[in-house]
């Protein structure tokens, strides 16, 4: 994934030293944009190569956000890639166990806690799978809020989708159904699941990775 890393001085050569500043800032607040290190960038539409999927699956417990309803537009997912890494940095995780292509990643989002997030275009679907099972529920949490972030500061709030969850069977139910049944891991009788951490239209987009810290 190195053709999606950005130094500061080619910024500062593509846009001829001019405002670089203002520039780097608006991609950042448009997630378009997320600091890889002190030096660098990650630009994730920038990312050419695709994930084949293994034989053996992808490990991990499966939430599915389905945009069947409408559509998923180009942009949606490398937005929630930004979203992911700035919040694993948050979190005091390095990069060497990174793993990023155009459609898929693999990132720890709390330190020990491996997520793997991956692009379906032909299903109009995201995927994502949560290794630890104690972790499940608040992924789930974590990445609707992140799709509730994209969807309000740059879609226009025009995103429609459904969210499922794998059972005890590997088969898909609703969120909806999930919750009547109290289906483990996503729902804990003895915690309430937080769909919104923070009030994610109101708030810069600082304060809302901060929120999920």
């Amino acid at each position: 994934f190195e053709t999606a890393l950005a130094s500061r001085d080619f910024l500062e050569y593509v846009w001829k030293g001019e405002q670089v500043e203002f520039f780097i800032d608006l991609m950042k607040r448009t997630m378009l944009l997320s600091e890889w290190d002190r030096d660098s960038y990650l630009i994730p539409s920038l990312l050419r190569d695709r994930y084949v999927l293994p034989e053996t699956g992808i490990p991990g417990h499966r939430c599915v956000y389905y945009f069947s309803s409408g559509f998923l537009p180009n942009g949606v997912f490398q937005r929630l890639l930004c979203l992911c890494v700035e919040l694993s940095s948050r979190n005091g995780n390095g990069n060497t166990d990174l793993k990023l292509y155009e459609n898929f990643t693999s990132i720890e989002l709390e330190k020990g806690s491996l997520v793997h997030l991956l692009e379906n275009k032909e299903a109009q679907a995201i995927s994502v799978f949560t290794e630890k099972t104690h972790a499940a529920q608040r992924v789930m949490s974590v990445i609707q809020s992140m799709l509730l972030k994209v969807n309000h500061d740059v879609m226009g709030a025009g995103l429609a989708w459904e969210t499922y969850v794998e059972n005890n069977t590997r088969e898909l139910v609703s969120l909806s159904e999930a919750k009547r049944q109290k289906l483990a891991p996503w729902f804990d009788s003895n915690r309430q699941l937080e769909t919104e951490k923070t009030s994610t239209g109101k708030v810069d987009l600082e304060t809302f990775l901060e929120s999920l810290s």
